[in-house]
């Protein structure tokens, strides 16, 4: 079994070769093999030679020929997040406003990794107070950030609240 790293990424697809040995070490190309996937569910073995990893978990890739049988370990890792974004916030926020705020994971290409657990937090909750699932509350005059902060990644949105009726 050729072509098969240690750790892979859902939605990664990877070219495999396999070769009969005999056993001096030489191609047998003639021999039919089968390749297998101990769990389809997390990798799967196309009939065009590939694996395609579906989810995260861990999987054995099991080759045959003629009774003899070849594995290799492979791991489907979670797709690390790089970046979080907040959605665009409509203005004007002023004193008394409530607003739900969305945050998206990203990866290194800029998809949205959905899923993804974000942490919010207010750098002054008496001015703008943020919920865990990220609902604000504006409570005052000032400044304040909000942060939503995901795996490896986090962004802050700043609010300045002017003086004003609620």
């Amino acid at each position: 079994l050729e072509g098969i790293p240690d750790r892979v990424e859902p939605g990664d697809v990877l070219p495999i070769t396999v070769l009969a040995l005999d056993a001096l070490g030489r191609a047998l190309p003639d021999r039919a093999v089968v390749v297998e996937s101990t769990d389809p569910s997390i990798v799967e073995v196309t009939s065009s030679g590939t694996l395609r990893a579906v989810r995260e978990g861990s999987i054995r890739v099991v080759a045959r020929a003629e009774g003899v049988e070849a594995t290799r370990s492979l791991v489907v890792s979670p797709v690390p997040v790089v970046a979080v974004e907040i959605a665009a916030l409509e203005p004007p926020v002023l004193k008394g406003a409530r607003r739900r705020l969305r945050a998206l994971a990203k990866d290194e290409r800029g998809r949205e990794l959905v899923g993804r657990s974000i942490v919010w937090a207010s750098s002054d909750p008496d001015i703008v107070e943020v919920s865990r699932t990220g609902e604000i509350r504006v409570h005052g005059a000032g400044r304040a950030t909000v942060l939503a902060t995901c795996e490896g990644g986090s962004v802050g949105l700043d609010f300045d609240i002017p003086d004003g009726p609620e």
